[in-house]
């Protein structure tokens, strides 16, 4: 989902914020509700709800943007499911935590450099509160939860922050890592299972070659009928001269 309409509408919520009160319901003439805004310097995050599929399965999308010479440049973006019945406040017993994270993506904001490398990032994390969190705190940041608990944010630096929900009263109630999740471990075999032994290769017989005769090399005596190899001296029979010859 993106077009002329949602393009006007994240840059009037980077302007001048989410309303308050947030709005419960999509107002017509439009396909979307806006849930969330966070900006983090010169980068923001603006998530949506829309329903997909013909209006049946519920999506939560969120655009990140870049700030070049004052105005917001929006850079891409990410979708995934919604949670069950998104637009209801759940208690921290009902979800089984205070806080919630459901979504994330990254976006690169300098696709045009020169260098394949030195990319710089946008990630966003889509979380959803519990109805005793009032307030996430991020960094310096303190973001009000809305009524449906969904809350957007943003970050610009290559460590992901840790977001922290707030009671009423100021006090923290649970923090969470915004960075991913590392990959699960590699399972160790069942006990009684055959492990593979390593195949050990098994030894070369050497081939048996006839020796190639290098420059060089002796030269091998020459048999009957054959001449010696070079350098060879002809050995010659002395004839009897017809002087030394005895006469008769």
């Amino acid at each position: 989902m993106y077009d002329h309409k949602v393009h006007e509408e994240c840059l009037r919520l980077l302007r001048d914020g989410l309303p308050d009160p947030a709005p419960q319901s999509v107002d017509d003439g439009l396909d979307f509700l806006p849930l969330g805004v966070d900006r983090d310097g010169d980068v923001a995050v603006v998530t949506f709800l829309q329903w997909g599929d013909g209006g049946t399965v519920p999506l939560i999308e969120g655009w990140t943007f870049h700030q070049r010479d004052g105005e917001w440049m929006e850079i891409g973006g990410a979708a995934g499911s919604a949670p069950d019945e998104p637009l209801a406040r759940r208690s921290s017993g009902e979800m089984g935590r205070h806080l919630q994270k459901y979504g994330t993506g990254r976006t690169v904001r300098n696709a045009n450099r020169l260098l394949p490398w030195g990319a710089k990032w946008v990630s966003e994390a889509r979380l959803r509160a519990s109805a005793d969190v009032v307030r996430v705190r991020v960094g310096k940041r303190l973001l009000d939860v809305p009524p449906h608990g969904h809350v957007a944010v943003v970050w610009g630096a290559r460590r992901a922050p840790v977001a922290e929900a707030l009671a009423d009263d100021g006090s923290a109630l649970v923090t969470l890592d915004l960075a991913p999740r590392p990959p699960p471990p590699a399972r160790s075999p069942e006990p009684g299972a055959r492990t593979p032994s390593p195949r050990t290769p098994s030894p070369r017989t050497p081939s048996r070659r006839t020796p190639s005769r290098r420059r060089g090399d002796a030269s091998p005596r020459p048999g009957p009928g054959r001449l010696p190899a070079w350098p060879w001296t002809p050995t010659t029979t002395p004839i009897p001269s017809a002087s030394a010859s005895p006469r008769g």
